[in-house]
């Protein structure tokens, strides 16, 4: 075990020392969240969480420095089925501040409610060893430093994810991508269409035969067909 944990931390400060380590937190985490909380195999991970089973492994595999363009609508689709805020994916040891109520305790409420996670956590003998590890001062005064520095990058890089409305916006101010407008404005129109096609609809299913009506001084009562035809008839 010391071994392992000698390896681990000269794994870090070499991350540290090439500015990959949030890298590595960023990959460890979704690992442990796929693993340890979700608990399915990357491809029905995947597929839980609606990314891109190729962001997922690649996530998995080798981590996320920061978040980008290219990788945005992946780390927020991810943030939020955890229900994470984005920025926690890049904290050292997530589960392990998680579960022994560092940060997030509606989150842990979440995992224990939604995953049966305190299960695994209290079963778990690999889960206890790094909690062990996490909280090793030595390592926790490495780690908690890294995330600082790990903190200031994603902040310099825009900070939390923003939503879909400033997303677009931003995506329109390049000038690059006008034909949004008119999509959005479709879209729109035929939203409006369809809620107007289901008022009527509702409307019509509301009417009813033999319901009378007041129209001013005028009352009319509506026939069933069948009845019109017989009256008809007897003419």
């Amino acid at each position: 075990m010391a071994g392992t944990d000698s390896t681990q931390l000269m794994k870090y400060k070499t991350l540290r020392a090439n500015n990959e380590i949030e890298r590595e937190f960023f990959r460890q985490n979704i690992q442990d969240l796929i693993e340890k909380v979700l608990r399915k195999s990357r491809i029905e991970a995947a597929k839980t969480i609606g990314v891109d089973y190729g962001w997922l492994r690649k996530a998995c595999s080798l981590g996320v420095t920061r978040p980008s363009k290219k990788n945005m609508a992946s780390i927020q689709t991810t943030a939020q089925f955890f229900r994470l805020p984005t920025e926690a994916l890049w904290k050292p040891f997530l589960l392990v501040q998680i579960w022994l109520d560092k940060c997030l305790p509606e989150v842990k409420n979440f995992f224990v409610n939604e995953f049966n996670f305190d299960e695994y956590a209290r079963s778990s003998q690999s889960f206890q060893d790094e909690i062990s590890y996490a909280t090793n001062p030595v390592v926790r005064q490495l780690t908690e430093e890294s995330s600082q520095l790990s903190s200031n990058k994603i902040s310099a890089a825009g900070g939390t994810i923003p939503g879909t409305e400033e997303m677009v916006s931003v995506l329109l101010a390049t000038g690059r991508y006008e034909y949004l407008r008119t999509l959005i404005n479709d879209l729109f129109v035929a939203e409006q269409q369809k809620a107007t096609f289901v008022s009527q609809t509702k409307n019509e299913k509301d009417y009813t035969p033999n319901k009378i009506r007041d129209r001013g001084t005028v009352t009319a009562v509506v026939q069933p067909s069948s009845q019109l035809r017989s009256s008809d008839a007897n003419r």
